[in-house]
């Protein structure tokens, strides 16, 4: 193994930089924010003149979201510093408070909290001055994408600009440009969905409420009778309010100032009040039916728009982001074939599935049909009143989480255990495709190691074994059987230290008590391997502790060594060689 992380992976002599991120949103700059920190310059375009500088936006962020970003840039600390971390939620129907939930108390071994309201224009605001402290990206702002074409050798995007028209090449483009995606259009390329005549109107309104960090969500409110709101703190005392409108609701009368002053009034009673933006929102639901065109990727919304309950649209865009970057390092290197950019297609188009479906349900239970449908989510919320058990089925929206990949062509299963009389075992620990757990274990010295800190650079192997000196050993005994060019970090996990100095290539984990083998599910002989995004590749359950001999070919279809490389790019390679 020559390369310890994805950083240290020369390119390719046939490579030519930058990558070309179009859209200079938070995806897009997350992106570029990504391919840095991997050592990969990038070039964004943009048509306009800077950073959001309005309106709150997206502002529910969960924890994978800070983590990732955290792992690249200081944006994901201070997005946990500076946003706001909620207590509890209540929710209501008509006046009366259905239930309250109470968040969790900080757990001194997570990093980051399980969510934060954070505004959009902070965030671009922080994630444009990470860039520019990097060399390796330029952004290019007032630059309108007019054309892009592809060859098998790469990407010409071109752009208008005020000093006239230029074009740029680069092998890929990365299409963070929104939900009315300007590369999307150009390509000629269906978004297929639908967008039903459901509006809301969005305000930030700065004030001083009794409970400052509580999320509520109503019901056929007195003030909203019919329909639904919904109250959301951010930092610096600004509330994010959102009221579902009426069908034949007039977009620039429900705006006016006299319109929004009854609103607020009546939802939080007289108190002196600040708006600081507002809009309308039209709720969609749309997906390309490809995420990769040729050479082009699409990310974030202008691959898929989902209603914001969840908080799934930037959060989703996030994670389409670090799918796809790690991929990009190990093909630049020509340490993997291009076919393992196939897999972000295969990977990202079920989990925005799954959103999408997950949305529509909370839609559907927001703002009912009328008929069955009504009468079905009236007598829920009525019934949740006198019977707690009801609460359960009461939708207010299912909060954002990583999705699980369970069906893709590089995530390995395991093989079926069968337990007595031939019957299948339970499965223990987290499924395969899953992210890893995350916890605080120690090294060979002692000393506390996150988890955290050790994913995202390489893939990540933990070998358990009862006993540490066997365990290292066997895991050394496999090194030079690894792919050459792969980053690869290699963990021998085990209750006690060794008594010999870790052989090289290989370090200890400490885990005294239990914990992180409870989390794994593991026992003497259980085999993991995380990929650099976090997620469960492969795992043996029931391995050879003194064997580990399935690990290179595991590695090798993980990282997608075996997927056939494309005709057209072998085609391409060929010809610059």
């Amino acid at each position: 193994m020559t390369a310890r992380t994805l950083a240290d992976l020369p390119p390719d002599p046939a490579w030519r930089d930058p990558i070309l991120i179009i859209g200079a949103g938070p995806v897009g700059m997350t992106a570029a924010l990504g391919l840095a920190h991997y050592g990969i310059p990038a070039l964004i375009l943009d048509e306009d003149e800077g950073p959001c500088v309005e309106g709150s936006r997206a502002i529910f962020m969960e924890r994978h979201a800070l983590e990732i970003l955290g792992a690249w840039s200081p944006v994901g600390r201070q997005m946990a510093e500076q946003g706001m971390t909620l207590l509890a939620g209540r929710v209501f129907f008509r006046s009366t408070e259905l239930y309250k939930t109470f968040s969790a108390p900080p757990d001194p071994n997570i990093r980051y909290p399980r969510f934060v309201n954070f505004p959009q224009n902070t965030l671009e605001r922080l994630q444009y001055e990470a860039l520019c402290a990097t060399p390796l990206v330029s952004v290019r702002w007032r630059h309108k994408v007019t054309g892009v074409s592809q060859d098998d050798a790469g990407v010409t995007v071109e752009a208008q600009t005020t000093d006239g028209p230029v074009s740029f090449q680069a092998p890929y483009a990365l299409a963070c440009d929104g939900p009315h995606s300007a590369t999307r259009h150009l390509l000629k390329l269906p978004f297929p969905g639908e967008s039903r005549e459901r509006h809301f109107l969005i305000l930030d309104v700065r004030m001083q409420l009794e409970t400052p960090r509580e999320r509520w969500f109503w019901f056929d409110p007195p003030f909203n009778p019919g329909r639904t709101a919904l109250l959301h703190p951010q930092p610096d005392s600004i509330y994010r309010i959102d009221y579902q409108l009426a069908a034949d609701d007039d977009f620039a009368a429900v705006q006016t100032p006299e319109a929004i002053h009854q609103r607020i009034v009546a939802t939080v009673g007289e108190r002196p009040y600040e708006v600081v933006w507002k809009s309308v929102y039209t709720y969609q639901q749309r997906m390309l039916e490809r995420f990769k065109h040729g050479r082009v990727f699409f990310l974030g919304d202008a691959a898929h728009l989902m209603s914001p309950f969840g908080g799934r649209g930037l959060n989703s865009g996030v994670q389409d982001v670090w799918n796809l970057v790690w991929k990009l390092a190990l093909v630049r290197a020509g340490a993997a074939p291009d076919a393992l950019l196939e897999t972000y297609d295969a990977e990202r188009q079920p989990a925005a599935q799954e959103n999408l479906r997950l949305t529509a349900d909370t839609m559907r239970f927001l703002v009912p049909t009328p008929g069955p449908a009504r009468w079905r989510r009236d007598a829920i919320l009525r019934l949740s009143l006198p019977l707690p058990a009801m609460r359960k089925r009461v939708n207010a929206g299912h909060m954002s989480n990583p999705y699980t990949y369970r069906h893709s062509p590089i995530i390995v299963d395991d093989a079926p255990q069968a337990g007595r009389g031939g019957q299948r075992g339970p499965v223990r620990g987290p499924a395969v495709g899953s992210l890893a757990p995350e916890l605080v274990v120690a090294d060979a010295d002692g000393a506390p190691v996150s988890l955290l800190d050790l994913f995202g650079e390489s893939f990540v192997v933990f070998a358990f074994s009862d006993d540490a000196d066997a365990g290292g050993a066997a895991l050394a005994s496999v090194i030079p059987n690894l792919p050459a060019r792969l980053p690869v970090s290699l963990y021998v996990v085990a209750p006690r230290p060794a008594t010999s100095p870790a052989p090289e290539g290989v370090g200890y984990l400490l885990d005294g008590a239990g914990a992180l083998a409870a989390a794994y599910g593991a026992s003497d002989g259980t085999l993991y391997i995380i990929r650099p995004d976090r997620h469960i590749a492969a795992r043996r359950l029931r391995g050879d502790p003194a064997g580990l001999a399935e690990l290179p070919a595991l590695l090798r279809r993980t990282a997608g060594l075996e997927l056939a490389q494309t005709p057209q790019a072998a085609q391409a390679r060929s010809a610059r060689s």
